[in-house]
């Protein structure tokens, strides 16, 4: 369904279809943060891992956009903006799970590894999508 705006014309399907892969992958992350904190020996709720999902999803994404705006081309500033973002989601794992250091970086790290993986298997799906719509 196409859109004629001030601005110009606005495709909403797009718009839908960008919606639905955050709330996929919102979803997709809680289910992933729930059974890796259970299995290694973190009694947490499903709700409380998807607040715990939210919030680390959104502020590694604000601290990598701000890390990835103030690089100017530099990949170093970069990466030190994701290691920043990751620092950041461990500290959201440590507090609101309740558990001590080691598991909440042990988490954090088994976590950015399946989240990179499942992004890796994801991405054609975007293409293809923004291609064909």
């Amino acid at each position: 369904m196409i859109i004629n705006t001030a601005v110009g014309t606005t495709t909403v399907m797009i718009g839908l279809i960008i919606i639905g892969f955050v709330i996929l992958g919102l979803i997709l992350f809680t289910i992933v943060l729930y059974l890796i904190a259970n299995s290694i020996g973190i009694n947490i709720s499903f709700l409380r891992a998807l607040v715990v999902s939210i919030l680390s999803g959104v502020g590694s994404f604000f601290i990598i956009i701000i890390f990835l705006l103030i690089s100017n081309g530099n990949i170093a500033v970069f990466f030190i903006g994701v290691g920043v973002a990751f620092i950041v989601a461990s500290i959201i794992y440590r507090y609101i799970p309740n558990v001590n250091w080691r598991k909440s970086i042990l988490m954090s790290t088994i976590i950015s590894v399946l989240w990179f993986i499942i992004g890796v298997f994801k991405l054609p799906i975007y293409i293809y999508f923004m291609i064909c719509c």
